[in-house]
């Protein structure tokens, strides 16, 4: 959702984000990583090196959106249904 709102971030909004991270991951193999290093949103390299033990995807080029996700449609159903 977009507007011309503007937005002032406190540090009370940042001891909430805080509050939501989350400590080692307990079963690394119910999660399925998928990135495109093209993307304008968030540093794909954060992800990457969280989730490394994770079975992943990761692709050059692309953006936020995961250009292309449909092709990786059975993939992601091999993966949920494994």
């Amino acid at each position: 959702y977009y507007s011309d709102d503007n937005y002032v971030l406190e540090p009370k909004h940042l001891d909430c984000l805080a509050e939501c991270e989350s400590g080692s991951l307990a079963d690394p193999s119910r999660y399925y990583l998928m990135l495109q290093k093209g993307d304008e949103v968030l540093d794909w390299t954060m992800a990457a090196e969280r989730y490394k033990v994770c079975p992943s995807l990761i692709e050059p080029g692309g953006n936020h959106s995961f250009e292309g996700f449909e092709q990786h449609l059975p993939n992601v159903v091999d993966f949920l249904t494994c």
